[in-house]
């Protein structure tokens, strides 16, 4: 909670134009998977720790996140729910409800657990 607190009001602003961004790419047809946007948001909750190593820390999670593959998205559902709690997130914190906030981030973490289990993978053999 301490990083959204020292979030300054351009931060909150940003955490916003980064979700409607993603919500726009959503709404295309086909959908265009907001990859870059879901990292820009996560980053930006803790950029005013100013702290390198959580940013490290952070920083080697999506790259993890990137080579597990968690990247590709089979079910667009849970998609607009990962963005759905975003979007429930930045009116929270841009509200200086922090607590609900805070809730709303470790319900949309456990959303991971509710993904398909298998994500179709290509092989150049």
């Amino acid at each position: 909670m301490e990083s959204v607190k020292l979030m300054t009001p351009e931060d909150k602003n940003e955490m916003e134009a980064i979700v409607a961004r993603a919500e726009d790419k959503l709404s295309r047809r086909p959908a265009v998977i907001p990859t870059q946007e879901h990292h820009d948001f996560h980053m930006l909750i803790y950029k005013r720790l100013e702290n390198p190593f959580v940013i490290g820390l952070l920083e080697a999670y999506w790259e993890l996140y990137k080579a597990a593959g968690f990247e590709i998205y089979p079910d667009m559902d849970y998609v607009h729910r990962i963005w759905q709690y975003h979007r429930k997130s930045v009116e929270l914190i841009k509200a200086q409800n922090y607590e609900e906030a805070h809730r709303s981030l470790m319900e949309h973490m456990e959303l991971i657990t509710l993904r398909e289990k298998k994500v179709p993978r290509q092989s150049f053999e």
